[in-house]
Order: C-alpha cells, then sequence, then structure tokens
C-alpha cells in the first residue's frame, strides 16, 4: 500500500489538537473525539487520560512540522493557550494516524 500524501498529514494534526484540547468534556466523550485520529496502541493509552488535566483549551497556531512527514513519519508542534502540543503521525494502512504526543507548558 503506497503512503499517504504528505499534505494530508497537517489536517490530522490540526484534528488532533483540537480534539485533545477539550479539558471541558467528560472522560468518555473526550476519548471518543481523539480516538479516530490515532493507532490503535495510543488510543489504549489515551483510555488512561483525565481530560480535566489537559492544561490546554484552545489551538492558537498552525502546525509547524520539527521533521518529515518524509518516509511514513512526521512531528508537528502547535501551539496551545498553554504551551506547545508537539504530535507525532505516521502513515498506517494508506492514512496518518497519531502514535504519540507530548505537551511542554508555556513558562509564564
Amino acid at each position: 500500500m503506497k503512503p499517504p500524501p504528505a499534505a494530508q498529514a497537517a489536517p490530522v494534526v490540526v484534528a488532533f489538537a483540537a480534539a485533545w484540547a477539550r479539558p471541558d468534556l467528560p472522560a468518555d466523550a473526550w476519548w471518543r473525539g481523539v480516538t479516530p485520529l490515532c493507532d490503535d496502541g495510543f488510543a489504549r493509552a489515551l483510555r488512561t487520560v483525565d481530560p480535566a488535566r489537559v492544561p490546554a483549551t484552545r489551538v492558537t497556531g498552525r502546525p509547524v512540522a520539527t521533521q518529515g512527514p518524509s518516509g511514513g513519519l512526521a512531528v508537528y508542534e502547535v501551539a496551545t493557550d498553554a504551551g506547545t502540543l508537539t504530535v507525532t503521525v505516521a502513515a498506517v494502512e494508506g492514512r496518518w494516524v497519531v502514535t504519540g504526543n507530548d505537551f511542554v507548558r508555556a513558562v509564564s
């Protein structure tokens, strides 16, 4: 199967960041929002996240690629109202899926 177009990676990152930055949602609703964008293993790991502990409430910037997308892997940084969300995506079965994330709080 050929990899998905590189241009399709950033929209997946944007959708994930917007779904992730929703600490106001109940855990099940939050999880249903992020899961369709993730690979199975990462989706299972996100089951343990308490969305009330997610520090960001909104995305404030466009995704900036810090690696790729090439070779079926890409890493993006996305500015939020509380810091920088780093999202890793991989080409899996013809589409880009989120395989990991990290967050660095802004220093105020």
